[in-house]
């Protein structure tokens, strides 16, 4: 079993990051002034993003760090047909793990403009704690999502929960993790044909890294007597990879892509494709393995372009080490071309833990730690014709609007961008938040 993440990372993050900035000035390896290719603003107010960038900011609800309270939200939100949003908190809720073993919430729009905050259900540690990832919902409205622990085996959990006609939710565990089957799911669902569930856990799966395992790729298929059928496809062995963070992808033929935060070639990471071959058997192909000079540790999931391409981010490795967004292109060959498209300093923005996502006119969402107060930034990379990519900082979060974006961003179908903030904010137990772009401005 692996320890749950320290929770309180983010809020020391910012100040170390802010002291490693420093230091990094005083040592002449980092400038504040403005780079050709990145477009940044000093924000010193949440309502400055507006003018500098053309987006603003509006909290649609400030999670509370006292017991019991909800707070740290810090996966992936989804929206369903009726405009509401869904997601995690890590931890609040039920007291049985001390600060809260972690809540599943909707936030529902009201007519005056505000959002209605409902948590659906509070895990107890029995049946799930800390939900590191967010959901996924099915055709019948169905959520379907992850624990990265439980008080049982400790190994975590996949659940479901399907809506009554009264408005509560039923739970049902889909699985509990052994470790031999796999440990610490920490990466979003999800859904394939047949309305089967795909994911990778961090840990378990066979006895390399160090005993507890480098990770698998599984599938759940529902069976005919309502129960699910767990598979393991795959089970990392550090060589090939290790420890998958992230969710996984399809392609249009059905194979899967991933990355894992370790192991590899080099021991900075693995891009990886599994294909499906026969009865239950996939092949493992590692598209590309992390050196450190051009990225390490990515934690993201990736996104493919129209054009077949991969993207994705690196926790840490590139220039100055703080991070990459990178690009894979498939060559005739059968290989894969490395391009880095930024590397983070810190003063553009750093360690960025998500993936990315994608606009109708090809530039590119995400977030990332640090920036110029030191504790996460909103950024968008849009193709240049030099084939270089702008990097626009649309949000610097400054502690009163939020800390610590971990979670991947939304957007919806007028531009608008949604995401959360892990920590902070007005009542410090983090933020979900939307960000509008001036009409008429849309990039």
């Amino acid at each position: 079993m692996k320890t749950p993440r320290n929770t309180t990372s983010s809020r020391w993050l910012g100040a170390v990051s802010v002291v490693m900035l420093l230091c990094l000035i005083s040592a002449g390896q980092v400038t504040l002034a403005a780079q050709p290719l990145v477009d940044s603003a000093i924000l010193t107010s949440v309502d400055a993003a507006q003018p500098a960038t053309h987006y603003k900011y509006e909290a649609l609800y400030e999670f509370c760090d006292s017991s019991g309270c909800p707070d740290i939200p810090n996966g992936d939100l989804i929206f369903d047909a009726a405009g509401n949003l869904y997601g995690t908190t890590f931890e609040g809720g039920d007291a049985a793990c001390g600060l809260g073993c972690g809540t599943v919430f909707q936030l529902s729009p009201k007519a005056d403009g505000t959002w209605k905050l409902t948590t659906i259900f509070k895990f107890d540690g029995r049946d799930g704690a800390y939900p590191a990832a967010g959901l996924v919902m099915d055709v019948a409205g169905n959520l379907y999502g992850t624990t990265s622990g439980d008080t049982g085996l400790g190994d975590g959990t996949v659940f479901e929960l399907a809506p009554r006609k009264d408005g509560a939710w039923k739970y049902t565990a889909l699985v509990k993790f052994t470790g031999k089957n796999g440990s610490d799911p920490e990466a979003r669902l999800i859904l394939g044909p047949a309305g089967k569930l795909y994911g990778t856990t961090s840990a378990g799966g066979d006895s390399a890294c160090d005993g507890s395992g480098c990770g698998t790729v599984f599938q759940l298929a529902p069976a005919a007597n309502g129960k699910w059928k767990l598979t393991t496809l795959f089970k990392f062995n550090d060589t090939d990879g290790a420890n998958p963070y992230a969710a996984l992808i399809f392609d249009a033929a059905g194979n899967l892509y991933g990355t894992a935060s370790g192991g590899g070639k080099f021991g900075e990471g693995t891009v990886f494709k599994l294909s499906p071959a026969k009865g239950s058997t996939w092949t493992l192909t590692t598209l590309f393995n992390f050196n450190g000079a051009d990225g390490a540790g990515p934690r993201g999931s990736l996104v493919f372009d129209v054009g077949g391409n991969l993207y994705g981010t690196t926790v840490g490795g590139g220039g100055r080490g703080f991070g990459t967004v990178f690009k894979l292109s498939p060559e005739q060959n059968g290989g894969w071309r490395h391009t880095t498209l930024v590397t983070f300093d810190i003063a553009n923005g750093s360690q960025p833990t998500a993936g990315l996502i994608f606009d109708p006119r090809g530039n590119l969402y995400g977030n990332a730690n640090d920036g110029r107060f030191g504790i996460g930034i909103v950024f968008r990379l849009s193709p240049q014709a030099n084939g270089k990519w702008k990097e626009t900082t649309l949000l610097t979060f400054d502690g009163a609007n939020g800390s610590g974006p971990a979670g991947g961003l939304l957007r919806d179908a007028t531009g608008d961008l949604y995401g959360s903030a892990s920590v902070e904010g007005k009542r410090s137990g983090g933020v979900v938040f939307e960000l509008s772009p001036a009409r008429g401005k849309k990039q």
